[in-house]
């Protein structure tokens, strides 16, 4: 008997995995299915010849496989499993999906009926092989798709956002044509395109054809206009449609009225360029379009794509609408819009994400603070009357509808619907009869929107949007006391992720109150003092059980005070001390009053810790005594030089006495130095609590010439009172004369009493460099005669005369810089309990507790140190770490602990830039 063949003895398919078998004349018949099988084995002179060319390829293989001296089995891309194949199909275009599927019959059958999802790219303008495509060829390829995937019912069109014809428009009404489709979603692709490459190209081209002044066409943008929406409209059989596209002006959404079976819509807007129109489709022409879709239950609009009566229209007719998303930029209609929301009370899920405005929105963070508390008080005023008890009059089409239902049952005639029906009379009748009546029922408690607020683009760092749209502005509003009351006053509120630039709140622990909130994201710029410590972080974890995400990019004084909270040991647990060098916070940012203060239970849910510290570099005030140290010294040193010049001068000219050389530092000054010393010391003092207070030179500017002419005029009111006290006394004659000494007496007074700075004070500051050029001579002014004598450096400028420029470089003689950073971090016993990642970017370095191991679900941990030295420290910082780090999680490992991944890096970008 002859050994299994390897294919099947009908259709000589290869034979993978279970197959079947008969015996024919006293040999093994192997085949596929029993079809086959039944083939192979019939009495026909056909199958006697199939039979006969099977057994001589068996022989043949035996041959080729004994010749081989390291045989290996053959499988061909025909057996490939079904798994792989759809995963491929999943991952192709339309046009590689057709290739595919000519390769065979088992790639056919698959590529067709397997993957019903298709991807199709419409372009003609970003590469050479997109721009040598024709139109009737993108036309032909849909077509060819449509007949060839029956079973496609979903399909995805990407569009580039320039084009050289309508590309868009043929693509979509070839697509109108594809009547199985329920899902379509069409997309932008906004890569630049390549002008400078796409030129050179054409011209190359155009010349090689002969032409003497080749004419070199633009690409035109993409629009979404009526033609597009028209032919949407014929795909009646739609279930669920997303258009993110760029929309052409005022078009309306009357297009969308015909599809009465769409349970999902989403209308997003690209941004468009500077200086170009706002998008505005919506309009009081498309208030029934909305209406029109009794089956809609998803809706997620752009609110530059809607306006207030077509959302309200929509709320009063789709009364099966339960999930609604917003993208606003907190322009000015967006407002009107948010009143709408308030009256939506069958929302179940509400979503709101900001995106960056136009210029022309002229929002700043103040009116986008006033715009973000409105649009929270009306969703605050939603969830409020979703609580409330309900009323008979609101729940009087509830009851219709169930009247209605009770009607359809009674109208069935199915013999198990009856019974059924029956049954339920019987029960109902028998409780009726019952002796005792049935206790009312206790309501079920009533549940409200859950409300999603995500007020900074996700992915984002600090209050930074990352690359936005061309001419598009991320406007972070502004932080207040009333904007956290609003916020805290949302009950159903899931997720918050707010970034915020500038201002200041004293109210943080409010957030306290969202006990609903599983996902936690706050982001302040450096400017911005929010007002976060232990006590409300500790508050917002044992109010907020059910936090899963915690994310806090906060500036580094603020981090300072919070990362205690998760950092070191719990107090009674271990030494407390730290592996890692230097201080384990920055100086003043820990408070030990507050040790212990955070209970063990805070947090139970939480799994993501993200902690990032923006470190930033602040300007601080000289105390008075160093900056009088610092003049003396300065002043010393101008003497020194002098000195030391006397002295060359006296070498160089015979028979001069010798001069006296360079005082010693311990010397006192002179008493007049001394005095010019004190006058400085004023008039920087006074220039320096101006330059804390106000944000720029020119205020400064501002306010010390308004500080002179009040003392110009307090001193000119004097003069006449005194005038005319005397007038009486003196003769009319000497008046004049008089008057003109009295003037030169009060404007010498006025230079004295204002502050004033000697001149080559002023001069060396304007050369910059700070109290380290202040030792040195001043240099000569523009127009001033180098060998000016010591009298015109010691002369007083009074501040008021002093210009922007100069008040500016002084700034370098009141104030210092000063970096400042979050500390280090301490990985311990205060890290949640079921935290399976924790990130941490921005601290000096990472330490780790004695006897302390990680928590045991801890599955990722990464670090990106920052130090103030710049990227060589940072990354000698995170080589340094590294090991503590590790020795760490091994020894959590050794207690039961799984596989951590382990990642310390330094940033190099941060560093240099802090």
């Amino acid at each position: 008997m002859d050994e299994p063949c390897a294919n099947c003895a009908s259709c000589c398919s290869p034979l993978l995995g279970a197959s079947v078998s008969a015996l024919l004349n006293g040999e093994l018949v192997s085949a596929c299915n029993a079809r086959c099988l039944r083939r192979a084995t019939a009495c026909t002179p056909a199958s006697a010849r199939r039979r006969a060319l099977q057994k001589a390829r068996s022989a043949a293989a035996r041959d080729r496989s004994a010749a081989s001296t390291a045989p290996a089995s053959c499988v061909g891309w025909a057996s490939l499993p079904r798994d792989v194949l759809l995963q491929l199909a999943a991952r192709l275009g339309l046009r590689e999906r057709l290739a595919a599927a000519r390769t065979c019959r088992h790639w056919a059958s698959e590529m067709a009926e397997g993957c019903r999802h298709v991807e199709v790219r419409v372009d003609d303008a970003s590469c050479p092989s997109a721009r040598g495509e024709e139109a009737a060829g993108r036309r032909a390829l849909i077509e060819e798709g449509r007949r060839a995937l029956p079973s496609a019912d979903s399909l995805t069109l990407t569009c580039y956002h320039v084009a050289f014809s309508q590309t868009l428009v043929d693509a979509v009404q070839a697509v109108s044509r594809w009547g199985r489709l329920r899902h379509l979603r069409v997309t932008w692709d906004e890569t630049p395109f390549d002008r400078w490459s796409y030129y050179k190209e054409s011209y190359a081209e155009q010349k090689a054809s002969g032409l003497e002044y080749p004419i070199v066409l633009d690409p035109s943008r993409e629009c979404w206009d009526r033609r597009c929406m028209g032919a949407v409209g014929l795909l009646t059989g739609l279930r669920s449609l997303s258009l993110d596209v760029a929309w052409a002006g005022t078009m309306g959404l009357s297009g969308l009225s015909a599809l009465t079976g769409l349970t999902s819509l989403e209308l997003r807007s690209r941004g468009r360029g500077r200086g170009e129109e706002e998008v505005r489709p919506g309009g009081g022409r498309g208030a029934g379009s909305l209406a029109a879709l009794p089956s809609l239950r998803r809706l997620v609009a752009d609110t530059c794509l809607l306006d207030a009566p077509l959302l309200r229209g929509a709320a009063a007719a789709l009364t099966g609408l339960t999930h609604l998303g917003l993208l606003t930029d907190l322009d000015a209609p967006a407002v009107q819009l948010f009143d709408c929301v308030a009256g939506m009370t069958r929302l179940r899920s509400l979503t709101v994400q900001l995106h960056p405005a136009a210029p022309s929105a002229r929002l700043t963070p103040d009116l986008a603070a006033a715009r973000t508390t409105h649009l929270a008080a009306a969703i605050a005023r939603l969830t409020a009357a979703q609580l409330q008890t309900p009323t008979p009059e609101s729940t009087a089409p509830l009851a219709a509808a169930a009247d209605a239902r009770r009607q359809r049952c009674r109208r069935r005639t199915g013999r198990r619907q009856r019974a059924r029906y029956l049954a339920d009379c019987g029960d109902r009748a028998a409780a009726a009869q019952g002796s005792a009546p049935a206790a009312p029922k206790a309501a079920p408690p009533r549940e409200c929107v859950a409300v999603s607020l995500e007020l900074r683009p996700s992915g984002a760092s600090g209050t930074d949007g990352g690359d936005q749209p061309s001419g598009r502005v991320l406007t972070a509003p502004e932080l207040t006391c009333g904007l956290v009351d609003a916020l805290a006053s949302i009950s159903g509120l899931v997720r918050l992720e707010l970034g915020c630039k500038g201002g200041t709140a004293s109210n943080m622990h409010r957030l306290s109150e969202l006990t609903a909130l599983t996902h936690l994201s706050l982001a302040f710029s450096t400017d911005c003092n929010p007002g976060l410590g232990p006590g409300e972080v500790g508050r917002i974890g044992a109010s907020c059980v059910r936090l899963h995400t915690l994310h806090l990019a906060l500036p580094a004084d603020a981090m300072g005070c919070v990362a205690p909270v998760f950092s070191g040991t719990r107090s009674g647990s271990g030494s407390g001390s730290s592996a890692g060098s230097g201080p384990s916070y920055m100086g003043g940012a820990r408070d030990a009053s507050w040790s212990g203060a955070v209970s063990c239970g805070s947090f139970p849910q939480l799994r993501v810790l993200y902690l990032e510290s923006c470190s930033f570099v602040r300007e601080l005030p000289y105390a008075r005594r160093e900056l009088r140290l610092r003049l003396t010294a300065a002043l010393r040193g101008r003497m020194d030089a002098a000195a030391a010049a006397a002295v060359f001068n006296a070498d160089l000219a015979p028979g001069s006495s010798e001069p006296q050389g360079p005082s010693p530092p311990s010397s006192p000054l002179p008493a007049e130095a001394a005095a010019q010393v004190t006058r400085a010391v004023t008039a920087l003092a006074a220039l320096q609590a101006l330059s804390a207070a106000l944000p720029d030179a020119d205020g400064v500017r501002e306010s010390l010439r308004a500080e002179a002419a009040w003392q110009q005029g307090a001193a000119e009111r004097r003069r006449r009172q005194q005038e005319e006290e005397e007038q009486g006394q003196e003769e009319q004659e000497g008046k004049e004369q008089k008057e003109e000494e009295e003037g030169q007496e009060e404007g010498e007074k006025l230079g004295f009493l204002l502050p004033s700075l000697p001149r080559w004070l002023v001069l060396t500051a304007s050369e910059g460099g700070g109290w380290a050029t202040a030792a040195g001579p001043a240099p000569a002014t523009v127009g001033e005669d180098a060998e000016a004598g010591d009298a015109d450096l010691d002369e007083l400028v009074p501040l008021h005369r002093l210009t922007a420029w100069q008040i500016t470089q002084m700034r370098s003689l009141v104030m210092h810089e000063e970096v400042l950073t979050a500390g280090g971090f301490v990985l311990g016993g205060r890290l949640p309990v079921g935290l399976e990642e924790l990130r941490l970017s921005g601290f000096d370095h990472v330490g780790a507790a004695e006897y302390t191991a990680p928590p045991p679900g801890l599955g990722v941990l990464r670090a990106v140190l920052t130090a103030c030295g710049g990227p060589d420290q940072s990354v000698a910082a995170a080589v340094e770490a590294e090991p503590r780090v590790r020795a760490w999680v091994a020894a959590g490992r050794g207690a039961g602990q799984s596989g951590v991944r382990v990642e310390v890096v330094g940033d190099c970008a941060k560093a240099a830039a802090a």
